[in-house]
């Protein structure tokens, strides 16, 4: 499944993890989330690339939400913090947008990193 970045306010059947992506690349784009200039970047570039996957057929890279998703769910049910009182590993909303950027672009027709 593939995301445009128009549809990203509309969605009601996105994952908790990928809210938290679009809601941090939200947040960091309207000033919300103050960030360095390469932060801000990222999310600028994120956001124009889910834009362009969705509408230039000829572009290699699409974003696979399910994909994206995986390696995160993955270490908030499966990673213990190893010091300190918790009972579970919570991802802060900067850290699920790194993941769901390494692990979500994938080519196109192959579907491959």
């Amino acid at each position: 499944m593939t995301t445009t970045a128009s549809a990203i306010s509309k969605a009601d059947a996105i994952s908790p993890e990928l809210r938290r992506v679009y809601d941090f690349t939200a947040q960091v784009l309207d000033g919300t989330i103050i960030t360095g200039k390469k932060q801000r970047m990222a999310c600028e570039r994120f956001r124009r690339d889910l834009e362009r996957s969705a509408k230039d057929p000829s572009w290699p890279w699409v974003f696979d939400e399910q994909k994206a998703r995986r390696p995160i769910a993955f270490m908030e049910r499966y990673l213990v913090p190893s010091k300190g009182d918790y009972d579970r590993f919570d991802l802060m909303p900067w850290q699920c947008f790194c993941e769901a950027n390494i692990y979500g672009w994938v080519h196109r027709e192959t579907g491959m990193r």
